[in-house]
């Protein structure tokens, strides 16, 4: 009754703290559920509560979250990248970017180590890009988020108008195979390989999308059309020649590009 308006704009958002801790520290479910539980929670409240809420990892009445995954910064940082791109105010208890740990109140107030807040340091380094992204991306600030499951991985995407940032998440206990289309940062990720407790955050807009969509068609017709040609030069494509679409280049590592009378040319 007091999110009506006429009294409180948002609340501190432990239910969102609860969710994320079962998921990184006490694998008490796998993405699926952590998807289904951030949307229920979304829709707990109004949008413009939503929209206000903090959404915190930890704080001064709480174990910190560094504690929680016992040390484990790949786990601390994706709980960032969660509070980040989730709807709400991401609310930061000092520390978190070293990161530090803490146990319950009154331990969790300790001392702030500044000598780790340098660029040496990996995390803080990637702490820092990831609120850097959160406050100058305006998709990641007022876009429609989505989140949902592929590949038994999370992914959360926030969208504005024609772009879309997209955060994939990896807690499956296996290596995946992803296909980041404009890479903006990651963490435990090489050459289309995201390793368990890794992640990785693109970006593409509506205009790249309608591309793959074209190189899809065009390349669901190689079977019937083997030569790709434009201005009268063409190149003929090898039978076992296999596309990877998402990136619009060949597993080989050539080039396909889509010209403005929609042919296709393979080049490199």
């Amino acid at each position: 009754p007091y999110l009506e308006g006429d009294e409180f704009d948002g609340i501190m958002n432990y239910s969102f703290t609860r969710y994320v801790n079962d998921f990184l520290a006490f694998d008490k479910y796998d993405a699926k559920q952590l998807a289904f539980n951030l949307e229920k929670l979304r829709m707990r409240y109004k949008r413009q509560v939503v929209n206000m809420n903090w959404n915190l990892l930890d704080s001064h009445d709480t174990y910190r979250l560094f504690t929680q995954v016992d040390k484990n910064k790949d786990r601390a940082i994706i709980g960032c990248a969660i509070q980040m791109f989730y709807q709400g105010i991401p609310c930061l208890y000092y520390g978190d970017e070293l990161p530090l740990e803490g146990g319950y109140d009154p331990d969790c107030r300790r001392c702030m180590d500044f000598s780790l807040a340098t660029k040496k340091n990996w995390f803080y380094s990637l702490y820092v890009e990831l609120v850097r992204l959160r406050s100058s991306e305006k998709a990641m600030k007022y876009g429609e988020l989505t989140i949902r499951v592929e590949d038994g991985m999370l992914v959360m995407l926030r969208t504005y108008r024609k772009k879309t940032i997209r955060l994939t998440i990896n807690m499956t206990g296996e290596k995946k195979t992803v296909n980041p289309i404009n890479l903006l940062c990651y963490n435990e990720y090489d050459d289309q390989t995201l390793h368990d407790e890794g992640f990785v955050i693109d970006y593409y807009c509506e205009k790249e999308i309608n591309n793959i969509k074209k190189w899809m068609m065009i390349l669901s017709l190689s079977i019937l059309l083997p030569v790709c040609s434009c201005g009268g030069n063409s190149q003929k494509a090898s039978d076992n020649t296999v596309f990877s679409c998402f990136n619009g280049k060949l597993e080989n590592g050539a080039v396909l590009r889509i010209l403005e009378n929609d042919t296709a040319v393979k080049q490199g």
